[in-house]
């Protein structure tokens, strides 16, 4: 389980020299791992590879991050060493080969000497502790392996509002089942405990090494249709909810992420990133100033309205996801990954489009997260226009 006690290792970085990034990272693992966890041991190294982008867009994991994690763990000797990911879409050798090519991984792999992971099987992993989940669909690199290395990316999240270490981990459940859970757990808070299960679960049976790639992440309507923003930092820690505690201390948004409220009323974590062991330079040093929160996420007052009218009030003023026609391109992505099969493809002179049936809609925001030419938008309602 884990461990509050456990240190987070933070350091400034502003850039991806190779050799800078690879001496901050053996520093941290000298300080938050002992060897005797990587040595001999099958390694999965978990990006965040949310969908085929190139290294500049700042959605995925920077290949040179990954490249000085595997050098770094390579020191420590493990048995074996994969590169293990579930992307968005389908969960398919054809899409993996398109995503780690674009993503960088495939050179990663070449030039470390390490495997990229093509077995697209998976198994049904029950939980039975689980507080609002009781099993998970889960990808055969990862029940295989002895430690997960989470190598996440900063990005702020339309839906959870940061995706960090916590978040980076619902990867581990295979291709379009993420969709089926977002069905199963349609409202935030329980999709939120259900993230917190599943984290809790791999930490039963395995070590979690989390790693942040801090050093340009993203901002705005993440994790994918934002825009990049210098954080000029890496984190590291084995606890997840511990590192993710400190990212929203940096951020500036402690407080406002859900998943880690959770973490701390499980007593995952210590109450407050004060308190929390430190090694490296203090979040407080780093903070980042003017940070654009994701629109769907940015009128926190609602989440403190009453639930009156059985909740209704409150889905009634909700920022919900609409479609840009002049920039759809009628691929089909979105309709694929509605878990509620709420997205059609229409057509009109000629031309394509999606359209979203609000009244079915989730909020979930897949299609946002997936839409390759950032064609979904966040629509708020209008009384704030004229409340404006």
């Amino acid at each position: 389980m884990f461990d509050k006690s456990l240190p987070v290792a933070i350091d400034k970085c502003e850039d991806y020299d190779y050799e800078t990034v690879l001496s901050v990272i053996e520093k941290q693992f000298d300080v938050v791992l002992d060897p005797s966890l990587i040595k001999d041991k099958k390694i999965a190294v978990k990006p965040n590879l949310l969908l085929k982008a190139k290294p500049q867009d700042c959605i995925t994991t920077h290949p040179v991050v990954m490249k000085a994690v595997i050098n770094a763990l390579k020191a420590y000797s493990p048995e074996r060493i994969v590169i293990a990911e579930s992307p968005g879409g389908p969960f398919t050798v054809p899409a993996l080969k398109i995503v780690y090519r674009s993503s960088g991984m495939t050179e990663v792999s070449e030039e470390c000497g390490v495997e990229l992971n093509y077995d697209v099987s998976y198994e049904n992993v029950s939980y039975p502790d689980g507080n609002i989940c009781k099993n998970f669909d889960i990808i055969r690199p990862i029940i295989d392996c002895d430690v997960i290395v989470n190598v996440c990316k900063l990005k702020t999240h339309s839906l959870t509002t940061m995706s960090c270490s916590v978040k980076n981990l619902f990867g581990t459940v295979p291709g379009v089942h993420k969709f089926e859970m977002h069905t199963r757990f349609p409202e935030l808070d329980n999709f939120e405990d259900m993230v917190c299960d599943l984290v809790t679960m791999h930490s039963g049976g395995k070590t979690i090494v989390s790693v942040c790639d801090g050093i340009i992440g993203m901002e705005g309507n993440g994790p994918s249709g934002g825009e990049p923003k210098r954080y000029g930092c890496i984190l590291s820690s084995l606890d997840p909810f511990s590192l993710d505690l400190a990212a929203s201390a940096i951020l500036g948004i402690e407080g406002r992420v859900g998943i880690v409220r959770k973490g701390i009323e499980r007593g995952y974590t210590v109450s407050n990133s004060r308190e929390l062991t430190i090694i490296g330079t203090p979040p407080e040093k780093i903070k980042v100033e003017n940070l654009k929160l994701p629109e769907s996420r940015s009128m926190r007052f609602l989440t403190d309205l009453p639930d009156i009218f059985g909740g209704r009030l409150v889905k009634f003023l909700e920022p919900r996801p609409v479609v840009d026609k002049k920039k759809c391109i009628g691929c089909g992505i979105c309709v694929r990954s509605c878990p509620q099969k709420t997205i059609k493809l229409k057509s009109k002179n000629g031309k394509r489009y999606a359209e979203i049936d609000r009244n079915n809609c989730i909020k979930c925001f897949c299609c946002q997260e997936l839409c390759e030419t950032r064609a979904v938008k966040i629509k708020k309602n209008p009384i704030f226009g004229i409340v404006g």
